[in-house]
């Protein structure tokens, strides 16, 4: 019997293969939530699937521009200064720009499984376990969160709220099969929905549904920044 990792109750086969990961994709009538099974891959399987698409990552810099412009923001109005970027895409395009506009004044982490020639700038971790104990004002997960194993992705939040001040997530905002579908041409093992980001994230987060169907969800920034509400 497979239960949703999120809400625990039993999950359904949707119909839905994953071309890529080669799996049934399993829905949850209770939270709406999609996903792909990852109890069976090994850590290899993971970063296989994740680095043999990587070059695909990080193409959309209007939505970088976008974010750089925001994080610029914070770092102006709260007094940010240590930033983790979880989910760097190989040509780090958002932590170069964020790099280029405020240089020393910020130091810049990146959490990732798939290595990169990061510069100088860029602290590098591939392995979760050495973000333990370290403190950030900041942690920005931009279209990464579909990228996490499904049964992993509570205790990865829960890392999340530990160790940051603030956190920015960014996800697709995958309703309806043919959402999904064009999802599921990339190795992304969730599917989310508002309903879905509601149940993980909880009530203190503020969740958005913007342009080109994509779910912002933030903490009490949503008090610290004026976010504008888009829709198509």
């Amino acid at each position: 019997m497979n239960r949703c990792p999120i809400c625990k109750l039993e999950s359904a086969n949707s119909g839905l293969h994953h071309i890529i990961c080669n799996s049934e994709i399993l829905e949850c009538k209770d939270c709406d939530y999609h996903y792909v099974d990852c109890n069976g891959f090994s850590p290899a399987d993971i970063l296989h699937q994740q680095e043999s698409n990587s070059s695909y990552f990080g193409k959309n810099f209007k939505r970088n521009e976008e974010y750089s412009e925001i994080i610029s923001s914070l770092i102006t109005n709260l007094g940010i200064k240590d930033i983790l970027e979880v989910g760097t895409p190989l040509n780090y395009d958002l932590l170069r720009r964020i790099h280029e506009s405020h240089q020393t004044d910020v130091n810049l982490s990146s959490y990732d499984i798939v290595e990169f020639d990061s510069p100088d700038y860029i602290t590098l971790y591939t392995d979760k376990r050495y973000l333990l104990g370290l403190e950030f004002d900041l942690i920005v997960c931009l279209h990464t969160l579909e990228h996490i194993p499904s049964h992993e992705i509570l205790d990865f939040l829960e890392l999340c709220k530990n160790i940051s001040k603030y956190q920015i997530f960014e996800v697709p905002n995958c309703y309806g099969t043919d959402m999904i579908l064009k999802s599921q041409d990339h190795p992304h093992y969730s599917y989310f929905t508002e309903r879905t980001a509601s149940k993980i994230f909880g009530i203190e987060y503020n969740i958005q549904l913007r342009s080109d169907n994509r779910l912002l969800v933030v903490d009490n920034l949503k008090n610290k920044i004026n976010f504008k509400n888009e829709r198509d």
